[in-house]
């Protein structure tokens, strides 16, 4: 059974590959040339580190951390200070070092977060304790790096303000331009499922009742558990509908969109997600750090006053009597904020329910911002009625206008749409000569 969606192989490869200086492809497809980001020494050092490593660390995910966390301090010493060699790093050398990555910037102008300035310190104390000719086991570090502090706290690793909105969730599936997309989007958070469970699951594992969807998660840490899904039953069932495969009930749910050279369609990996994600938070102008595990943070961060905490570790996957739940509490402040307001007589306005809406006809279970039922295409308020009215004594039924998204939703044909109104404009040009 395949269970890996982090592809480490496959990065552990392309990173060996960078540090011997070739030519990488990138997951937009397209060529690098890595042979000069950083010094020869450093890139000889970061390998025979690696090659250690491997023999003594038997997770190849620690040893990819490691490589790639010393690549980028590579990255930083080329750029930040006149391309200084790990070997030669005085304990002046390291405090500079250790004070530009806690404040460099990437490319998208976002600081690295504490878990990854966390991971970076790791890696520099871990390969400089070995370069020193320290035993691998040994608890003793060079003076260099000695007085470097690696007690990050798990509660330290998520902030109130990089949490998503519910708001902001709506706004990354708005900008989504396929229906898979706008399922995984509102899956994903509403699951609250790790990326390991949430691309592991098949067509089989999800069934549909009265009220909603429950998604069974094959692959859990705590073993085979089941979710319940309101908000995200409606989309996800019109995702299944337009699956490519399915009449395949082992089919993976959440898959490549096109076949690739005739063969079966593959499953959607972690890297294409992760991308993906990014693309619609550029798109929603979106500016918190999107990634698949921050649906999950703010999804238990919502629930964390409304659930139990036997409930939450039911739901979210975690063993009873986990501490996580408290870290959720914590973060969501929300009872503590509401009685001071009240203490002080200020009453905050009821936060919006996201209430599903039943359908009247055909009693089909809808998304609480649906205008028109998924499976009858009956209005589901009375606005939407009127306007539906309107559209009837004009030249679109609702049945018409839902089959023309449905049609605009491929690609194919939004080209053939695009070519013949370009004809139509020049054969207008041309009459009006």
């Amino acid at each position: 059974m395949e269970r890996n969606v982090h592809d480490i192989e496959q990065r552990f490869e392309a990173l060996m590959r960078k540090l011997h200086g070739e030519v990488v492809t990138s997951r937009t497809g397209k060529p690098r040339d890595y042979s000069n980001v950083i010094s020869d020494r450093n890139r000889q050092f970061i390998l025979c580190f690696l090659k250690v490593a491997r023999a003594r660390v038997p997770s190849l995910t620690r040893v990819l951390f490691y490589g790639n966390d010393l690549w980028t301090l590579a990255k930083i010493m080329r750029t930040h200070m006149d391309d200084a060699s790990f070997e030669d790093l005085t304990k002046e050398d390291v405090d500079m070092l250790v004070g530009v990555m806690k404040t460099y910037r990437m490319d998208n102008g976002m600081p690295y977060s504490e878990a990854t300035v966390h991971g970076m310190l790791v890696a520099l104390k871990k390969s400089i304790q070995w370069s020193r000719g320290y035993s691998w086991q040994s608890k003793k570090y060079p003076p260099e790096v000695e007085e470097i502090k690696l007690n990050l706290k798990k509660t330290s690793r998520i902030q109130p303000e990089q949490l998503l909105t519910r708001e902001e969730v709506e706004s990354l599936a708005s900008a989504a331009r396929n229906i898979r997309d706008i399922a995984l989007i509102h899956t994903l958070y509403e699951s609250a499922t790790r990326i390991s469970e949430f691309l592991l699951t098949r067509l089989k594992d999800v069934t549909f009742d009265d009220y909603g969807a429950v998604l069974f998660v094959p692959h859990g840490k705590t073993g085979r558990r089941k979710v319940r899904l309101v908000t995200s039953a409606t989309i996800l069932a019109q995702w299944i509908r337009a699956h490519p495969d399915k009449d395949n009930p082992d089919a993976w749910l959440w898959t490549d969109t096109k076949m690739k050279d005739g063969l079966a369609h593959n499953r959607l990996r972690y890297g294409a997600v992760r991308e993906q994600l990014k693309r619609l938070a550029s798109r929603a102008n979106v500016k918190k750090r999107v990634n698949p595990h921050a649906f999950r943070h703010s999804r238990m961060t919502e629930l964390a006053n409304q659930i139990t905490e036997p409930q939450q570790c039911s739901y979210a996957g975690w063993v009873i009597g986990s501490n996580m739940p408290r870290i959720y509490v914590h973060m969501s402040m929300r009872d503590v904020d509401d009685a001071i307001l009240k203490a002080n007589g200020i009453k905050k306005p009821d936060a919006v329910q996201h209430v599903q809406k039943k359908c009247a006809r055909c009693e089909a279970v809808n998304q609480a911002v649906a205008k028109l039922c998924h499976r009858c295409m009956l209005p589901l308020d009375d606005k939407t009625a009127m306007e539906v009215g309107e559209r009837k004594r004009g030249m679109l039924t609702p049945e018409m206008e839902w089959a023309l998204l449905k049609l605009l939703q491929k690609e194919d044909v939004r080209e053939i749409l695009k070519e013949t109104l370009s004809q139509k404009d020049v054969g207008l040009a041309k009459r009006s000569i």
